[in-house]
């Protein structure tokens, strides 16, 4: 699965979309367990304040083999 394919699932999960500022999408590779297994950590923020920090921002991770979605 492309880190593209677990924003959408993302965008899914928490209900908003992402503001189109490039702070309000973070995606990073994580590795988890033994057996070792691969998983996307998305961040989404609604928007950005003043400061430019995110706000109601959530973290989903998806399963890079499955697309499931877990509690990070």
């Amino acid at each position: 699965m492309s880190k593209e394919e677990a924003i959408e699932i993302a965008k899914r999960e928490v209900g908003f979309e992402p503001c189109p500022q490039q702070q309000c999408v973070v995606v990073r590779f994580l590795q988890r367990g033994i057996p070792i297994h691969g998983f996307w950590l998305v961040g989404l923020a609604e928007s950005l304040d003043e400061q430019g920090n995110p706000t109601r921002f959530r973290n989903v991770l998806v399963d890079v083999q499955t697309g499931a979605v877990s509690r990070p």
